[in-house]
């Protein structure tokens, strides 16, 4: 195959294995309640508190960043970049982020309302904190991400973000073209560091990562072949910072530990993907690649869903069981979102076209 087919295959693979981070990622909790006593991870057992903070405080936190170089490669791949075209994009945007930001958004208030609607006695079904009778002007503003970082379905913040670069991307594609490679090592200062304005209306991460792919693409370079001029060395640092990573959570300095890690595990993830899909061992799966957009658009009122069903049924004491249902939990969540997708796709098609953006 060409080097622009391998890197289109790539990217795509990628997809769904980065969703699957993004559910291991709000999978973890930091406390949980076992047989009503408040646990911390560490004071569970060593099992469940190397294996919850490799898989979702390690591995999976290159989903996010690895999310947003593909969206900034994508979106000026092989073209100019007039006014014109520039309007293109956002239209295109428009129904591809804007459409779903807003009804998925719409589909969390209505969730909490109606649940709430019910003489509940305990909040099984919905986050306590959230009371949808009560909101005001400013927090169903808030809810859009409006004056706030996060949305009410809190995974849509890379949703906001990315809109939000999308919107200034003639700036940063000003820029890159102006500074070239030292404006991008000048982002990624800033993000490493973590100096940013407060209130920030986008974050640091979302800037550097975007510009980053953004980079790649109006310089023409394929992303895939890039990356593999490092395709050794990415793998054999990566493993190593992994380690390095995990076994100094507890320490102030880890961030910086983490941040390099994150640069080395998108150039390592790249590779590996890369490599299988050359070999051929490995092939895109359409389906999932689509689907997965209703996976991370769901998942996320059913994890504490199915912690709370989960530990009142199997009552976890061990160490071992609690590693368990760590993994049971996103596994559960993967296959219950996609199941809801295809049904919706195949009941409902046109409907599932537009609240998915046209995938």
């Amino acid at each position: 195959m060409t080097k622009d087919e391998l890197q289109s295959r790539t990217i795509d693979y990628l997809r769904f294995p980065l969703i699957i981070g993004v559910v291991f990622i709000h999978a973890f909790s930091s406390v949980v309640i076992v047989n009503g006593e408040i646990k911390t991870c560490e004071s569970i057992g060593p099992l469940f508190y190397y294996s919850s903070e490799f898989f979702s405080h390690v591995l999976a936190r290159t989903s996010i960043p690895l999310f947003f170089i593909i969206s900034g490669f994508l979106f000026f791949y092989k073209k100019g970049f007039t006014p014109q075209l520039y309007k293109e994009k956002l239209k295109s945007r428009f129904k591809s982020l804007f459409i779903p930001y807003l009804y998925w958004n719409i589909f969390i208030i209505l969730y909490h309302f109606i649940i709430q609607s019910f003489p509940i006695k305990n909040n099984l079904l919905y986050d306590a904190s959230i009371i949808i009778r009560n909101f005001t002007f400013t927090d169903f503003a808030h809810a859009f991400g409006i004056l706030s970082p996060c949305p009410i379905n809190y995974p849509f913040w890379f949703i906001r973000d990315l809109m939000l670069a999308v919107l200034i991307s003639p700036l940063i594609h000003s820029f890159i073209k102006k500074t070239k490679v030292s404006g991008i090592v000048f982002l990624g200062v800033i993000w490493y560091l973590g100096f940013w304005f407060h209130p920030a209306i986008i974050r640091p991460e979302t800037l550097f990562f975007f510009s980053l792919g953004a980079f790649f693409s109006i310089n023409k370079k394929n992303i895939v072949e890039e990356s593999h001029k490092l395709f050794t060395s990415s793998i054999i640092i990566y493993s190593i910072i992994a380690i390095v990573d995990l076994l100094t959570k507890n320490f102030n300095f880890n961030i910086y530990i983490h941040k390099i890690g994150i640069i080395c595990g998108c150039v390592c993830f790249i590779n590996i993907i890369a490599f299988f899909i050359d070999k051929e061992k490995i092939t895109p799966n359409k389906s999932l690649v689509i689907g997965s957009f209703i996976v991370y658009a769901i998942h996320e009122p059913f994890i504490k869903i199915f912690r709370i069903i989960l530990f009142r049924t199997l009552k976890p004491e061990s160490d071992g069981l609690m590693t368990l249902i760590y993994f049971i939990i996103p596994i559960l969540i993967i296959f219950i979102t996609l199941f809801i997708y295809y049904a919706s796709r195949k009941l409902f098609p046109r409907f599932t076209k537009l609240t998915t953006g046209g995938r």
